[in-house]
């Protein structure tokens, strides 16, 4: 792969990015004293995005099969947002926030976020608290959504696809927690 590289001791690409980027000329060299990091930075949500799509079509092909059976699967996006301070919400899973006596629930379903007040109290997320990201120009700009969820009124909805495009995806802070969505690329990911 490369000059340095012992003979028969090379993954070829088919075990590690690194050597898939050489293989491809990518770079030259990433095994060396310079990071690999900066030359990926600027693809990381498309990186996350596309192995959430993986493991969502993975999930579906086989949905009887545990997760570490399954071929593909990845969830390296989990922790890298975990990494950042996100939280992932995948389809037809709920996530519980509470900030003190304040509770909801954020419930994911296909491309609709379903947000249910669980605690006596109003909690109002306000417009600047939901953003989208485009995956293809790193720009981002803000949802101009603004939602409240009362005691008479526990349950609001998100339509993503009314926030966002195909190419884009979300990021929502709550009660100083932050979750991300995405939409898939394509509709047949969410055929269940």
């Amino acid at each position: 792969m490369t000059k340095r590289a012992v003979e028969g001791k090379s993954c070829q690409g088919d075990k590690c990015i690194n050597g898939y980027a050489r293989l491809k000329g990518y770079w030259e060299d990433s095994k060396g004293t310079y990071s690999t990091f900066p030359l990926v930075k600027n693809k990381l949500w498309i990186g996350i995005s596309n192995a959430h799509a993986v493991r969502w079509k993975s999930k579906t092909l086989l949905p009887d099969t545990p997760p570490y059976t399954r071929n593909p699967y990845v969830d390296a996006d989990k922790l890298t947002c975990r990494l950042m301070g996100y939280e992932t919400i995948e389809h037809k899973e709920t996530k519980s926030i509470a900030s003190g006596k304040d509770c909801c629930q954020i419930t994911r379903e296909k491309d609709m976020l379903t947000f249910t007040l669980e605690s006596d109290t109003t909690i109002v997320i306000p417009t600047g608290n939901i953003t989208v990201h485009n995956n293809q120009t790193g720009e981002s700009h803000e949802a101009g959504v603004r939602l409240m969820l009362t005691p008479k009124q526990t349950v609001q909805t998100l339509n993503l696809q009314s926030v966002m495009s195909r190419d884009e995806h979300c990021i929502i802070t709550i009660l100083s927690e932050s979750y991300f969505c995405t939409l898939f690329p394509d509709d047949e990911f969410l055929n269940t």
